[in-house]
């Protein structure tokens, strides 16, 4: 058995005409989702969620900055008020205490120059001539300031000279300057003497 080889197909010869490529069927593609509206887009939502929140926060800590210079206004306020009570309480306080000194330091002036008047009229009533018989008691003085020098007074004097005796008011007339004391009495003031 003879085996012969398969001879060449014989083509015709070349034309210039080239034939299409053979067609491939692909499945159409699926259509395109819609685009979401810009509304729905998180970008958007995360821009506008930041921005509040910078809003809030800002418009918070405005409120807060004036709340707290508020309160820092209100403090400094009630304090310079309870220093101007406590300067104002120091000041009357101090008052006080200079016309309680001054009112206790003219009462000690007052009574030194009553007891200096009181021992006078009595050291006079001992040496005149006139009244010595009759022995009599200075017990006490009153005086009353009537301008800056000038005092009105009246002084009590006792005799016992003759039986238990009495008490007898003597107007005084004190006045004092530079130089001390001077005292006079009115005129008549010891005519009792003549019916003791």
């Amino acid at each position: 058995m003879t085996i012969t080889q398969p001879q060449p197909i014989p083509y015709p010869p070349y034309s210039g005409y080239s034939y299409p490529p053979p067609q491939e069927w692909y499945p159409p593609p699926p259509p395109a989702p819609p685009k979401p509206t810009w509304w729905k887009r998180p970008w958007v939502w995360l821009t506008s969620l930041s921005v509040a929140v910078v809003v809030v926060g800002g418009v918070w800590g405005s409120i807060a900055y004036d709340t707290h210079q508020q309160e820092l206004r209100v403090a400094h306020e009630q304090q310079v008020a309870a220093q101007a009570a406590e300067h104002q309480r120091q000041v009357e306080e101090q008052a006080r205490q200079a016309a309680e000194q001054a009112a206790a330091q003219a009462a000690a002036h007052q009574a030194a120059i009553t007891e200096d008047i009181r021992a006078d009229l009595q050291r006079q009533l001992d040496n005149d001539p006139d009244m010595g018989p009759y022995h009599i008691v200075v017990t006490e003085v009153h005086l009353v300031k009537a301008d800056n020098s000038h005092y009105d007074g009246i002084a009590t004097v006792h005799t016992n000279w003759r039986g238990p005796g009495r008490d007898h008011s003597v107007m005084l007339h004190v006045t004092e300057d530079d130089h001390g004391l001077m005292w006079h009495t009115d005129p008549g003031q010891f005519a009792w003497l003549a019916y003791e």
